[in-house]
């Protein structure tokens, strides 16, 4: 009743039972108490469990929301399991339930036994941690008068788990192809070593790449506001593409050229290839014909990665100017205000490809990479830099981008076959995300569409 009066003071449409029952429900999101790794679920500290059970029941698909500390090896480890009692059938519940090990307290609310909003009593379950939750249910129900208890048993289709500020930690959902029914874990953050914790990262999903690149002008234009007024100075490590392409075109128009105050932007590049500025594959050149050209940057405000030097040595030089401008503790790495990046079919980014060396640099700042695959050689700023920048943006779009989007957000954790997966900086990387490309992406990081 409360949830009902709730949604209707926000204005969210209703449907009734009747309806529900004709047409059936395409989605059921809701809380639990406790979860095992087969997605069993203990329920009903809402006092809600008969009547979720019920609409549960209607639903094609189930999703539950959990805070951390949810998931337990067997259901009961939390210790309490409700149990709904028809008020006349109060003794002899309490007693039958006494029989079957189990510690039944009637709950009280407000000094009296509490009713739910269907008329009945409640009684909260001590239990120890349960092998079979089903043989116990089953022995629960056949007691005259229970009319639900708080298990949910084959229900669940995936768990999601989150923390105390509503950001995914990770991504539960059974496993079809085990032998007993696990849940495998689609989607789970974990620490990079010498990374420290990581945070989950942050999508938005946009309709295509022209909005995606209105959608990232906003927000660097106000990461630069933010920058700028800190510390007087605006630090980005630009990328190459034809995503970020559309990015730096709209921030050269004067609408937008006009919202950043370019004196006090310092220009670097995630990467580069080994062609001079001139060559046509050129991610500076690119930058240059596209924004760098059109603002009003200070001279000396752009670091080129010289891509026609020998990378090996180039690398070096680069460190050490970037070391020259930017500060950083000793023996630690710079703290960049923006890294944008961009995706490969492959699952590159930057230009730390898989199965290449550059992936397990930790000490350097900037590397030259061999990349075998495509029989060449790249520059490329390393995780350690890449991840200890204030705000990291990928910007990916297309449908060639569905797979590897899929590998680098959902699948398992394997860096060195997908190497955007090994960028986790401190605040959690920001995914801008087309439709086409988010295509493949499981229900719970798909979203609504800005």
């Amino acid at each position: 009743v409360e949830t009902e009066t709730l949604a209707r003071a926000e204005g969210i449409p209703l449907v009734t039972l009747e309806e529900a029952v004709s047409h059936g429900l395409d989605l059921h999101i809701d809380g639990a108490d406790e979860f095992s790794p087969r997605l069993e679920l203990i329920k009903g500290n809402g006092r809600c469990d008969l009547r979720e059970r019920v609409v549960a029941t209607l639903a094609r698909e189930h999703i539950y929301l959990v805070g951390a500390g949810k998931k337990v090896a067997r259901l009961g480890e939390r210790g309490n399991l409700p149990v709904d009692v028809v008020p006349h059938a109060l003794p002899l519940a309490i007693h039958r339930l006494g029989h079957l090990g189990l510690r039944p307290v009637l709950w009280q609310k407000n000094g009296k036994p509490g009713l739910t909003d269907d008329g009945n009593y409640i009684l909260d379950c001590g239990l120890d941690p349960q092998d079979d939750p089903a043989a116990l249910e089953g022995k629960i129900m056949a007691i005259p008068g229970v009319v639900s208890t708080g298990f949910f048993l084959g229900m669940a289709e995936m768990v999601l788990e989150g923390d105390a500020d509503f950001r995914l930690i990770a991504e539960y959902r059974l496993a079809d192809e085990t032998a007993k029914g696990e849940s495998s874990i689609l989607r789970q953050e974990a620490p990079m070593p010498g990374h420290g914790k990581s945070v989950p990262n942050r999508v938005k999903i946009v309709s295509d790449a022209d909005a995606m690149a209105r959608a990232a002008a906003a927000h660097m234009v106000e990461l630069a506001k933010q920058a700028i007024a800190a510390r007087g100075l605006f630090s980005v490590a630009l990328s190459g593409g034809s995503t970020p392409k559309k990015l730096f075109e709209l921030l050269a128009k004067p609408e937008w050229a006009n919202k950043i105050d370019w004196a006090k932007v310092l220009i670097f590049f995630g990467d580069e290839r080994s062609v001079g500025p001139d060559d046509k594959d050129s991610n500076y050149r690119m930058a240059k014909l596209a924004l760098l050209d059109h603002v009003n940057l200070k001279p000396g405000h752009v670091f080129r990665m010289q891509g026609e030097a020998d990378l090996a040595t180039e690398a070096v030089r680069y460190q050490a100017e970037m070391a020259k401008i930017l500060p950083h503790p000793k023996d630690s790495f710079p703290e960049l205000d923006l890294v944008l990046l961009g995706l490969g079919t492959d699952a590159h980014t930057a230009s730390l490809f898989p199965h290449t060396r550059a992936l397990n640099e930790s000490k350097a700042w900037v590397a030259a990479n061999e990349v075998p695959q495509l029989s060449t050689r790249r520059i490329t700023l390393t995780y350690p830099v890449i991840n200890n920048a204030r705000e990291v943006l990928f910007l990916t779009a297309g449908p060639d981008k569905v797979k590897p989007l899929d590998w680098v957000l959902s699948g398992p954790e394997n860096v060195a076959e997908y190497p955007a997966q090994g960028v986790r900086p401190k605040s959690g990387a920001l995914w801008m995300v087309d439709s086409a490309a988010a295509a493949g992406l499981p229900l719970a990081l798909r979203g609504g569409v800005a």
